[in-house]
């Protein structure tokens, strides 16, 4: 019972600890090369009520005048605002003003009293096009752009053919396309590879799971065998060697948005969301049931990206059917070419942005 007692007594004294180095969560800090806010810029965290629930919210620019961007996260359930480099010159909001939206049951916008039946595709996208409206009024835009990465391409395409006329373009970073036969494409090159580099751990992990299975991808291989080894050969969230999901963890403990309570809702969420959401992603492929489109499409793919084919977001594009499209591959990128190569994105964004003066 004393050891108990002792054991109980660290986990909180760690929990205050955690809480006293977080501090409260707070707007991104947006400053100039001066180190000087933005006398025009805006940065703020807030929330509204979308879909009957209150959903939360970073917006940031240097100029709020600027055209506004929806940013759709990965996941499902994992925001990518703690990921963004916020430094002059390295940053969308050099542009844009651009809404990171936690999306429903994801980071800020996570809460127990969710109804996990109640989590469905089109659930997601009558959120998304009812924040699109609030951004639509709050900035007196009648069109928005919208990016999406990963998952959020697989939601984005769906809205924008819901949508159209909301949207002056759509950017997708990572784009999803038959999402099964990409986990199946993924598994065949990680075992092959394992073999040929006698990676023996690798090898016994992966033959646990059977990719011709009606569960294939399992929660559990999803978890462990194939974000292990994509990372760690460099084909998954980057396309470095052995890169850790500790590297993402610390950037999202050191987030300056999020408070000690919002960093367990950033993982409490990650997890309900791919539970209630990933197979959803699954069991669709979007070059047979979404390929016409009204709004110009950008797809933007790192070259070693298996998490989401490359090879297969190309076959993808090559079916889009829109008044205008681009495909433009990272050739030192995995999955995450906003990330990887920061200033060869941001200049091909900036570049089409300009089309549309």
């Amino acid at each position: 019972m004393s050891i108990l007692i002792a054991v109980l007594i660290l986990i909180l004294a760690a929990f205050l600890i955690l809480i006293a180095l977080k501090g409260k969560g707070k707007p991104i800090t947006l400053l100039d090369h001066d180190g000087k806010p933005y006398e025009n810029g805006i940065s703020t965290r807030e929330g509204v009520i979308i879909g009957g629930k209150k959903q939360y919210f970073f917006i940031a620019g240097e100029n709020k005048n600027n055209p506004v961007l929806l940013f759709l996260h990965g996941g499902p359930g994992s925001p990518e605002v703690a990921m963004h480099q916020f430094m002059p010159g390295e940053r969308l909001e050099e542009r844009f003003t651009v809404c990171y939206w936690e999306q429903r049951g994801a980071g800020l916008s996570y809460g127990a009293r969710l109804e996990a039946d109640k989590m469905t595709l089109e659930l997601m996208v009558s959120d998304t096009i009812e924040l699109t409206e609030h951004l639509m009024e709050r900035f007196n835009q009648k069109q928005i752009y919208i990016m999406g990465h990963s998952w959020g391409t697989f939601l984005g395409t769906k809205v924008i053919s819901a949508k159209p006329e909301y949207y002056k373009a759509y950017f997708g970073i990572g784009q999803v396309s038959d999402q099964l036969e990409s986990e199946r494409a993924a598994y065949g090159f990680l075992l092959q590879h394992a073999t040929e580099i006698k990676d023996e751990k690798a090898v016994r992990d992966l033959k646990k799971t059977d990719p011709n299975k009606d569960d294939f991808p399992t929660d559990e291989y999803l978890r462990a065998a194939r974000t292990n080894y994509m990372n760690k050969y460099g084909v998954g969230i980057k396309h470095i060697e052995n890169y850790k999901m500790a590297e993402l963890i610390k950037a999202v403990f050191l987030f300056e948005g999020y408070s000690a309570l919002d960093f367990m809702k950033y993982g409490l969420g990650s997890k309900f969301s791919t539970d209630k959401m990933f197979h959803i992603v699954t069991r669709e492929n979007l070059m047979r049931t979404t390929n016409q489109f009204e709004v110009p499409i950008y797809i933007f793919h790192g070259v070693y990206d298996l998490q989401v084919s490359y090879s297969l977001a190309l076959q993808y594009f090559e079916l889009m059917k829109a008044p205008e499209k681009a495909f433009y591959s990272f050739e030192h990128s995995a999955h995450s070419p906003n990330f990887e190569e920061t200033k060869l994105f941001l200049e091909i964004v900036f570049s089409l942005l300009d089309r549309y003066k």
